[in-house]
């Protein structure tokens, strides 16, 4: 998500979302090992918490970027499973999001007393190199299909959201029943975005938008959106029944929204998978997996007191989680069965994992 800012530009990026070879914290309290960085960052340190039934290593494989949330603002962060693996500072900044085939990541870069910069990095060489798109970013996401970047480059609280192709050509706004479109996310077919609105002055509202067409629809009270794998439903949170967040799934033929999980129970965040199961971040901070919607809540990350928007590797295997433990934020790698995690970073100001798409 995009970096900590002052004033009204933090309250906007925070709507839009370390190794050196030291021990790894599992939910049982029993270290295992990741391979050093180059440069080597802030190293792992044990958990004292012990409360999975079981010990589990860190993935055996795949990226993450991150950002640590510094004074000055933003840091992104890439963190590598396996062998050769570590953690490692890409630049200042924050808002990555990974090109398909993962070569590159794009992001927000800061300029000195203005709004930051749309900048690429790639990946591919060494040290990596950083390209300036677009003047004037403060979150972006790319499209599956590698062909746009969704930017948010407004300075006010709403923010306006453009598309722009990654070499910097066909620059152009879209916008959401004549206002602006922000917290973007792309349709898996990438022909679609999906974004909350500010209608009618701080409300939140539910909007899809047809790229090609440039028309837009608005739904409804909203925010915290998700895409089904399939493309022809949205997830999103509304808060209908009083003070409680309802989780609930858009149906984007027939305008439909079902719920999701008990309406009793008020939920921060949901996420699909890319299996059709859906990951809930609920106001208590637990984190639970469904099936599919109508599905039975899971707990899977017992002893964590989840925050942020859960982050599902490729393979649906592992959840990243930004969580509390101590005090301290930082991000894990929780199984989605629910036997174990483990404990990805130390700094305490870790958030916005994005798991990098398989290459």
């Amino acid at each position: 998500m995009p970096e900590r800012r002052p004033g009204w530009l933090g309250a906007v990026a925070l709507v839009l979302a370390a190794c050196a070879g030291g021990p790894v914290a599992t939910g049982t309290g029993t270290p295992s090992t990741v391979a050093p960085s180059v440069p080597p960052s802030a190293s792992f340190a044990a958990s004292p918490v012990a409360t999975p039934a079981s010990t589990v290593g860190p993935p055996s494989s795949g990226r993450i970027a991150y950002i640590v949330d510094l004074p000055e603002g933003g840091e992104v962060h890439l963190l590598t499973f396996g062998a050769g693996g570590g953690d490692r500072t890409l630049a200042l900044g924050g808002s990555p999001s990974w090109s398909p085939d993962g070569h590159r990541i794009a992001m927000t870069c800061p300029r000195a007393g203005d709004l930051p910069d749309l900048c690429i990095v790639d990946l591919t060489t060494d040290p990596v190199a950083r390209s300036t798109i677009l003047q004037g970013a403060i979150g972006v996401t790319w499209s599956p299909d590698g062909e746009w970047l969704a930017v948010v480059r407004s300075p006010i609280d709403v923010g306006d959201t453009w598309l722009v192709r990654p070499d910097g050509s066909g620059v152009h706004e879209i916008k959401l029943v004549g206002n602006e479109l922000n917290v973007t996310l792309w349709s898996p077919d990438s022909r679609r975005l999906a974004g909350v609105a500010a209608l009618g002055g701080a409300r939140a509202f539910v909007g899809v938008c047809d790229v090609e067409a440039g028309t837009c629809r608005s739904f409804g009270a909203g925010a915290a959106m998700t895409w089904s794998p399939d493309g022809d439903r949205v997830g999103f949170v509304g808060s209908w029944e009083g003070s409680v967040s309802v989780a609930r799934i858009l149906d984007l033929a027939t305008g439909a929204a079902s719920v999701l999980i008990d309406p009793a129970v008020s939920v921060d965040r949901i996420s699909w998978a890319p299996d059709g199961r859906i990951a809930v971040v609920r106001s208590d901070r637990s984190l639970v997996v469904l099936d599919g919607p109508g599905g039975v809540a899971r707990p899977v990350a017992e002893g964590l007191l989840v925050t942020g928007q859960p982050a599902w590797s490729p393979d649906g295997v592992w959840l990243v989680v930004r969580a509390d433990l101590n005090a301290l934020h930082d991000l894990f790698a929780v199984r989605s069965d629910g036997s174990g995690w483990v404990r990805l970073t130390t700094t305490g100001t870790a958030t916005g994992p994005l798991w990098a798409p398989v290459r």
